[in-house]
Formats: structure tokens, C-alpha cells, sequence
């Protein structure tokens, strides 16, 4: 019996694995990973006190002797081996997406959707790379009947090494902007490491699922078979943005609880996947309709007679310049756009900002502030508009909104422009 087997032997017992030794329970395993920070070796001895049935290590200075503890040569890849095994193992349906925006709403509601007809595992928060992958597979059971695993990537060959972890049988990709510029080295990169999903799809005679309203997702399908087809523009009608996405379908008017045009696609894509999964159109509707999101992504929270939209969660070039648009032509009165920052552009940061500010110069109906150090850079040049270093400096300004006042806030997590509310107490 090989390593992986009986590691793997050990976990099918509970079902029950983890990195952070905080969190061993007795019968547990324990995954010692190492970063650039930590070196969770360390808490070998630790996870043993805690009553870890199994104990992996790859560091021999932590190979104590104890029979519950197993050296191997590389922690990490023991563990995407060990989730692929255990992927393989289940043998049931795996749905992957990515894309620069838009993915993990799309994840959520197709979540809803599928819901409707299986017991689905889909992945928590922000666990979509090279670990939390990984661990979102071996956190399904044998209960589960459908796998929807959401993977990110801000460099070439990630997507591509995700796949080979998870091996999906359907994928698709959101969309492609100008997100992690830097780390993938321009928009071409961008276009490269996404489309890894597709070629590996092709290579493995999987299912792709692909808007065709997208020219760009159109040409990197190329034809290919099988896939599903799916035109937002040609089934559904908008009604409504804000202060409520709402839209006809099949002749009947839906709102939902979702803000932004934007997320028409997203709706359209979870719609797409369940019907190829045979479920039902009446019920996805449904729970799409009554769908809340959180964690700062098109979330919607009144204080003060003041009705603050976050997307705070993550912005890039691509992802900005659509809500700013979408958001200055709605109908709305009395609007307020609090704009952060934008991460990981590299040689690209100053160009990809002054776009920005230059888009919003359009805007008379709506009061603009900058936030963050890199918008700032702009602001000799831009002596009319209000430029700020931080979301601390922002309080006067949020406090004198009028009642009634829609406030748009949108910027990179970094700079936690969710602490905006916090004025309002």
C-alpha cells in the first residue's frame, strides 16, 4: 500500500482533514504545508496532543517517532494528489469555473440553482487556488451528488494545474479583463491563462459552457463539441438595474436581489448549467430571484436613509469601467461613487487609473471620490474631483450625503472600503 493510500485510508474514515492545527479534532488528519512565513511542521507534536489519527510532514526534523506520524517528500502535491484521488474516487459530476469577474456570484447561484435537484459541495469563500481547491474536494462526502469548484489564478499555468487537480467534466469561464495584469503579464497573459480552462476541457472531451454574446469566448471555443450555448441578450429582457436587477424571461418579469446589468450574465451562465444538468427552469428561477449576496459583492445596505451598494470585494479595469457606467446611466437620483484603488496591474497602474478618473469626468449627475494612494497620484492633475489616501478620510464626505442618496462603492479588498458603514453608526 502506497503513502496515498493510506493517508487516504485514514480520511475516509471521518472525512475530516485539515492544515491548521488550531483546528484537529481527535481522528482527524493533520497536513503540515509550509509558506514563505510559517512552517506548519512545527505543530506536528501539537496536532498529536490534539488527537490527530494521521500526521503528514515534510520536514524529517518533525518525523517524530510516533506510528500516527508520515514523512513524505512534498506536503503540498501529497495533498492535490490526495484530492484528486478522492474526486476520482466519488466519481460524481465536476463543474469548474473562473473567469476576472463575476465568478464567484456566478458560483453562488448556480449553487441555488443545482441545489434545487442535488446535494451540491461547492467551494467556500475564496478557496479556489492551489490549496483551497484541493480542499474543497476533500471536503465533499459521499452525500454530495454534484462538485462546483470556482478557481482563481493570477499567473499563467494555475488554471491549467487546477484542472489536472479537479479533472471537471463542465467548465466555463465567466468572462476576460484586465485583472492580476501584473502577474500575468499584460492582457494577453490574462487571455492565455484563463483559456486554460477550455483547452483542458478539449483535451479531456469535457463540456464547456460558453456565452456567445462574448466575441472573445466564441473564438477561444472555437467550435468545439460538446458544448452548451447559451445569449443572455437574446433570452432575457432588462428591465431594471438598480436600486434592483430585474428582467423578463420567457414573458415573465423577475427582480431579483442582485444590482447591475452585469449580473444578467451571471444569471443566464447558473441557468445555462442547470439546465444541462437536468433541472428544473420554474424552481431555478426561483431561488435565483430570492438570492442575497454578502461578502461585499453587489450587496445592498441602507443606513441613514443612505443606500450604500458594495462591491468592495475586488475591482480591475475591466470590472470597474462596467459598473461606472451601468451605475451613471441608471435612473437614479442623488448618486455618490466611493472608487478604491485597483491591485495587481503592475507597468499598467497609472495608465489603468487615469482611464478611470477620465470615464467618470463624463459624469456630472454623479459626486465622485477617489480613495487610495494610487488614485491619489492624480489628483494635482485632476484639481475638480476629491482625491483621499485612505477609507479613514472619508467620513465627512459620507456623512453629508442627503437622504436618499445612493452611494456606490467599489475598489480592491486591501483597502476595506466596506469600513465605510462604520460612519454611519
Amino acid at each position: 500500500m502506497t503513502k496515498l493510500e493510506i493517508i487516504y485510508r485514514h480520511f475516509c474514515t471521518n472525512y475530516r482533514l485539515t492544515i491548521d492545527s488550531r483546528k484537529v479534532v481527535p481522528g482527524s488528519i493533520y497536513l503540515a504545508l509550509k509558506g514563505e512565513r510559517f512552517d506548519g511542521n512545527q505543530f506536528a507534536q501539537q496536532a498529536l496532543e490534539s488527537g490527530a489519527s494521521l500526521v503528514v510532514v515534510d520536514n524529517d526534523k518533525y518525523n517524530i517517532e510516533d506510528e500516527r506520524v508520515m514523512l513524505v517528500e512534498d506536503s503540498l502535491k501529497t495533498l492535490q494528489s490526495l484530492a484528486t484521488h478522492h474526486r476520482k474516487s466519488l466519481n460524481i459530476p465536476v463543474i469548474a469555473l473562473t473567469g476576472s469577474n463575476g465568478k464567484t456570484t456566478t458560483k453562488e447561484l448556480l449553487k441555488e440553482a443545482l441545489s434545487t435537484k442535488y446535494r451540491v459541495l461547492a467551494t467556500a469563500g475564496n478557496f479556489n487556488n492551489h490549496i483551497g481547491v484541493p480542499l474543497t474536494l476533500l471536503s465533499a462526502t459521499t452525500k454530495h451528488e454534484v462538485m462546483l469548484v470556482e478557481m482563481g489564478a493570477n499567473h499563467v499555468g494555475e488554471i491549467q494545474e487546477l484542472c489536472r487537480i479537479a479533472l471537471p467534466d463542465v467548465g466555463l469561464i465567466t468572462n476576460i479583463g484586465k485583472s492580476h495584469l501584473e502577474g500575468f503579464g499584460g492582457y494577453k497573459g490574462v487571455i492565455k491563462g484563463k483559456s486554460e480552462m477550455y483547452h483542458f476541457l478539449k483535451s479531456t472531451g469535457g463540456t464547456i459552457v460558453y456565452n456567445q454574446d462574448d466575441p472573445l469566448l466564441s473564438e477561444l471555443v472555437n467550435k468545439y463539441f460538446p458544448s452548451i450555448v447559451y445569449s443572455p441578450s437574446r433570452d432575457f429582457e432588462l428591465i431594471d438595474s438598480y436600486p434592483k436587477l430585474s428582467f423578463k424571461f420567457n414573458g415573465k418579469k423577475f427582480t431579483t436581489g442582485l444590482v447591475g446589468a452585469y449580473n444578467l450574465n451571471n444569471i443566464a451562465t447558473a441557468i445555462s448549467v442547470g439546465a444541462l444538468m437536468q433541472c428544473e427552469m420554474p424552481e431555478m428561477i426561483d431561488v435565483i430571484c430570492e438570492y442575497t449576496p454578502s461578502n461585499n459583492r453587489s450587496q445592498t445596505i441602507t443606513k441613514n436613509e443612505v443606500h450604500f451598494i458594495l462591491d468592495a470585494y475586488n475591482a480591475n479595469p475591466t470590472s470597474m469601467e462596467l459598473a461606472i457606467r451601468e451605475f451613471g446611466a441608471s435612473a437614479l437620483t442623488n448618486k455618490v461613487m466611493v472608487l478604491g484603488d485597483m491591485l495587481e496591474l503592475g507597468t499598467d497602474t497609472a495608465n489603468e487609473h487615469d482611464k478611470i478618473i477620465q470615464q467618470c469626468m463624463g459624469l456630472s449627475d454623479i459626486d465622485f471620490v477617489f480613495v487610495g494612494p494610487r488614485f491619489k497620484d492624480f489628483e494635482k492633475k485632476y484639481l475638480e474631483l476629491s482625491f483621499v489616501a485612505s477609507v479613514n478620510e472619508l467620513k465627512e464626505f459620507i456623512t453629508q450625503r442627503s437622504r436618499e442618496s445612493y452611494c456606490f462603492v467599489k475598489g480592491s479588498r486591501a483597502l476595506k472600503l466596506e469600513n465605510i458603514l462604520d460612519f454611519m453608526d
